[in-house]
């Protein structure tokens, strides 16, 4: 049990770690407040 929760804990920080990068990266496509993806507009332009 202490090996599975080891692996949870782990996977939840990474998962924490890379949500936190996509967001600082790539702010406004994870943010509701633009529904429409930046590609879609970019193939309009």
């Amino acid at each position: 049990m202490m090996r599975i929760s080891n692996l949870v804990q782990t996977s939840i920080m990474l998962l924490v770690v890379l949500a936190l990068q996509g967001c600082g990266r790539k702010g406004p496509l994870y943010m509701p407040k633009n529904p429409a993806p930046p590609t879609q507009s970019e193939q309009k332009n």
